[in-house]
């Protein structure tokens, strides 16, 4: 399985994001499974906003065969799944975005 990390600022937000690519093995099935980790801590109350609404648009373009999961955390070590695995078909999309 091969892993990479992009790290980097989008600078017309003024923020620093992290995105981890895992590959996975080939497969004869054309799905995917997201998992979103949004970080929910009070240094991101800022950018909280933004966060909620890019994550939605991320998951708003994931097609019918991709599977969505969110994880929010907030620091100290605790972690909350509040969706998924969900199938992103309309029905799943529509209950990931109104979770996030």
């Amino acid at each position: 399985m091969k892993t990479s990390v992009q790290i980097g600022r989008i600078s017309h937000l003024n923020r620093h994001v992290a995105v981890v690519w895992v590959e996975a093995p080939a497969s004869t099935h054309a799905q995917d499974h997201s998992l979103l980790l949004l970080d929910c801590s009070g240094s991101m109350s800022e950018a909280i906003d933004d966060v909620r609404r890019d994550s939605q648009k991320f998951v708003a373009e994931l097609g019918d065969k991709n599977f969505a999961s969110v994880i929010i955390f907030s620091g100290h070590g605790q972690a909350k799944l509040i969706a998924g695995p969900t199938q992103c078909n309309k029905v799943g999309r529509e209950l990931i975005c109104r979770a996030i």
